[in-house]
């Protein structure tokens, strides 16, 4: 397991292996810093785990209930050799690491099983990230104390995407009148993102140009029913269910007046990461690590517990200077270099594999 002199190559498997622009980004920033990384889909096998028990890789895990989460037919069998495979690399001591995105999974299959599997996982891992000081607090109000755990926030993704073409340029591709003032919505349409919420309070609005954009795929098939319902009640409503290629979405965000990001649960967010990278203020609630990224001039955050709060923030971004606060939105991005996020990750690395060092 030791990793050799401070500057040396390590070595580390990642999973699961899922398509993500994060995981893209975490895998160059560690690669900068010397860091070989392998994506697998699954638990190693349990020949594997035997095989590797004495000289095992750093294991840095990411979505645990994605390496469970199967049909419902095999849903027990599944997470059944999950934990037991966690189990025999907790007993044999594999360097691991967890980030926990999420304090519990986005609409989990089996919540009880989510929480054996984490609180498992906190013991078992010898580092742990989080992305913002809440989510420090949330881990040791869930699990505890731990001696590994570090605050590595995401980066920006000023790396895959540049500032937007000019909003007139954005909204003729788009079809979009000049003269209309657009609230974007960018990413899965899932529950715990407010859309129901959204979409209740738009209509509400004063002024007949407001346009609201749902961009993205929408998570199942209750979702897609109401969206389909809600589109035929909501003239001012552009929903474009489908998965958004990367070279369309500078389009989407510059074309927009303003991103919204209603979530009713949340730690912490990549759209609103993207949004502020975009130069594009930011309506959210101020929950998780929302308020660490979103500085006051850069946005609108809001008091999820009051009845109006979400409704005066889009009114109030209707009113407001947005380019001032966009402008504002991108410099916050820039603080958060992927950079930063590979030596961190790098430095935690290395205080696993060589403890004391």
């Amino acid at each position: 397991m030791d990793s050799g002199p401070t500057n040396s190559r390590i070595k580390c498997v990642h999973l699961p292996s899922v398509k993500n622009v994060y995981i893209d980004l975490l895998q160059q920033a560690l690669e900068d810093e010397n860091v070989e990384v392998e994506f697998h889909r699954q638990m190693p096998t349990f020949g594997e785990i035997i095989q590797q028990r004495k000289s095992p890789p750093l294991y840095h895990f990411h979505w645990l209930n994605i390496l469970y989460r199967q049909t419902a037919h095999t849903f027990a069998f599944h997470f059944l050799h999950f934990y037991i495979k966690l189990v025999m690399m907790k007993r044999w001591g594999f360097p691991i690491v967890w980030t926990m995105h999420n304090v519990w999974p986005h609409d989990p299959q089996r919540k009880y099983l989510a929480v054996w599997a984490q609180r498992l996982m906190a013991r078992a891992a010898k580092g742990i990230t989080v992305h913002c000081d809440c989510g420090r607090k949330r881990f040791e109000q869930t699990y505890g104390q731990h001696p590994g755990l570090r605050v590595i926030p995401p980066g920006n993704y000023a790396s895959i995407h540049a500032l937007p073409p000019s909003k007139q340029e954005c909204r003729k591709r788009l079809g979009i009148p000049d003269d209309s003032f657009v609230f974007l919505s960018f990413g899965f349409l899932r529950k715990y993102k407010g859309i129901q919420q959204l979409l209740d309070v738009f209509p509400t609005l004063p002024g007949e140009e407001n346009l609201l954009i749902l961009a993205g795929n929408a998570y199942d098939r209750s979702m897609r029913t109401y969206l389909g319902r809600k589109k035929a009640q909501i003239a001012n409503l552009r929903v474009d269910q489908r998965f958004i290629p990367e070279e369309e979405v500078p389009y989407y965000y510059g074309a927009a007046d303003v991103v919204v990001a209603p979530f009713t649960a949340i730690l912490n967010s990549a759209s609103v990461m993207m949004a502020m990278t975009m130069g594009k203020p930011v309506i959210a609630p101020a929950i998780g690590c929302i308020p660490e990224q979103v500085p006051a001039d850069a946005g609108f955050l809001y008091d999820p517990e009051t009845m109006d709060g979400l409704q005066k923030a889009m009114q109030q971004s209707m009113e407001s200077d947005l380019e001032m606060l966009g402008t504002n939105a991108r410099a916050a991005a820039e603080r958060f270099p992927w950079s930063e996020v590979g030596r961190a990750h790098r430095a935690l690395y290395q205080d696993i594999l060589n403890p004391g060092a």
